[in-house]
């Protein structure tokens, strides 16, 4: 769990830095709230893997993860703006 939220985080953190060098007006807490949703994304599909034994996948899967990515991505890009 800890090397899931550390990695986003620290994924988060260099995206961060890339971002701002041509625009100094994105928002951190855009940025790092957007990666710490997908590290919890990771670890849901990994609790539903152990509660069911299956995988997350299928076009039940697809739709899931297009819906997560979509409300948390466009929080991100609301930092850009």
């Amino acid at each position: 769990m800890g090397y899931v939220l550390g990695s986003f985080l620290t994924s988060g953190v260099v995206h961060k830095i890339v971002v701002v060098m041509p625009n100094q007006n994105v928002e951190w807490r855009c940025m790092l709230l957007t990666f710490r949703m997908m590290a919890i994304s990771v670890l849901l599909e990994h609790m539903f893997m152990q509660m069911t034994g299956k995988e997350v996948g299928g076009w039940t899967g697809r739709v899931w993860w297009m819906a997560w990515l979509l409300v948390w991505g466009s929080i991100m890009v609301d930092g850009f703006a």
